[in-house]
This record gives C-alpha cells, structure tokens and sequence, in this order.
C-alpha cells in the first residue's frame, strides 16, 4: 500500500490553495510528519491496514487536525481521493458531496474516526 509522504502532502496542500485560494503555512508548533505519524499509528494498531481505511484515515486526521492555516478540509478531501488513486481505486463513481459532508462533521467534531471510516467505506463500496 502507497500512502502519501510529508513532501507529496505539501505539495498537494499548495495545488489546493493555487486551485482554490487560502492561507498558505502550517500552524505553530504543527508537523505534517506528526500527523502522517498518526494515520500510520491508526493502520498499525486501531483499523485494518487497507486502502480505503487508509484514506479515510488521511481524511478525517487532516479535516479534524487543523495544522495548515487554511485548507485543512479540502486537503484532507483531496489526499484521501488521491491515496485510493495511487493504490489502484477509482473514485469516479464516489458521491463528492456526501464525502465533502462527512470530511465536514468531521472537522466540526459531530463524528467520531470510527463512525467516519465506516461511512468512508461505504461511500467507496457504493
């Protein structure tokens, strides 16, 4: 399984804003290697290590770990759709608005990691 490196998460955080526009930087005292760190953690000893657990996991620690500026929602929405791509899974058949509103209560805290992955998987699944 391919999952994103801290370099490829940066630069995927620029393309956002150049699309979309926002405050470019990470937060004080944040590190995207911390919060790759803690997907990883995740995938080791909480969910199955597969794609779409990864992905989802991408997701919400993003959504809800608030380390860029700006962006961290539509980061999180874009390296997800990006880890199923690089692993082989299409995502073209995905509901876009029903994953905007699940990145969404996530990063508002209305949903749980374990809630979120489940409904991510759905989505994939359907």
């Amino acid at each position: 399984m391919k999952l994103l490196d801290s370099q490829q998460v940066l630069e995927l955080h620029e393309h956002v804003l150049i699309r979309d526009g926002g405050l470019p930087g990470i937060r004080l005292g944040m590190s995207v290697d911390a919060v790759l760190s803690r997907i990883e953690n995740n995938l080791r000893f909480e969910f199955d290590p597969d794609v779409t657990n990864a992905a989802a996991l991408f997701a919400y620690t993003f959504a809800v770990g608030h380390i860029f500026n700006d962006a961290n929602k539509r980061t999180g929405y874009v390296g997800a759709l990006v880890t199923l791509e690089v692993n082989g899974i299409k995502a073209e058949k995905m509901n876009q608005s029903e994953l905007e509103g699940l990145v969404i209560a996530a990063a508002r805290g209305d949903m749980e990691i374990e809630e979120f992955v489940t409904s991510f998987r759905e989505l994939v699944i359907s």
